[in-house]
């Protein structure tokens, strides 16, 4: 019973506010799109044309490229080892978290196997990651060289250290694949 007075509130208000549309025509805004008498603008739509408000000439993309560390062939090497330094740290890891994870298959997600297991995959994961970052700055550093157009002995070990580093994180994500399918994830 107590329905009643709310919906005939709701239906008052909806009453009151329609009000304003049955006035007097030139009060209110009309909803109408106008129309023009060119057949090109018909809907009221505005044509023509905008100046930017700056230079657009083209600039050269070797200026907007970020600057080439300094010693670019020693930046390379340390990124190479690092990179390397991550895949040794991530195959001896990879050995306890394939013995953890099989111990943890079928047990209960509470159990200690389980998170004994999470606990080795997370580990392996920022082996990963680490060599993914390794390949990140390695990345930049050939697209910058790309824009200058870096004619050294760099691109050379640039164009090697992103092939090496690639292959790392393609490989880690697949044994991490392979270790979370046997945990059914």
């Amino acid at each position: 019973m107590e329905k009643a007075p709310a919906l005939a509130g709701l239906a008052l208000a909806v009453c009151g506010s329609l009000a304003g549309c049955a006035g007097e025509p030139g009060r209110y805004p009309s909803f109408a799109i106008p129309q023009s008498a060119d057949p090109d603008n018909q809907g009221g739509r505005v044509s023509g044309t905008l100046s930017p408000a700056f230079d657009t000439a083209l600039v050269d993309p070797a200026e907007l490229a970020p600057p080439l560390p300094e010693q670019l062939g020693a930046r390379i090497a340390a990124l190479a080892e690092a990179g390397e330094q991550a895949q040794r740290a991530f195959d001896r890891a990879s050995d306890d978290a394939s013995r953890l994870v099989a111990a943890a298959r079928g047990t209960d997600t509470t159990s200690e196997r389980w998170m004994r297991a999470q606990v080795a995959l997370a580990d392996l994961t920022s082996y990963r990651s680490q060599t993914r970052l390794a390949l990140a700055d390695v990345d930049s550093i050939a697209a910058s060289a790309e824009v200058v157009a870096l004619d050294d002995p760099s691109a050379a070990a640039i164009m090697a250290a992103q092939s090496r580093l690639s292959a790392y994180v393609t490989q880690q994500s697949q044994r991490l694949a392979e270790l979370y399918s046997v945990l059914e994830l």
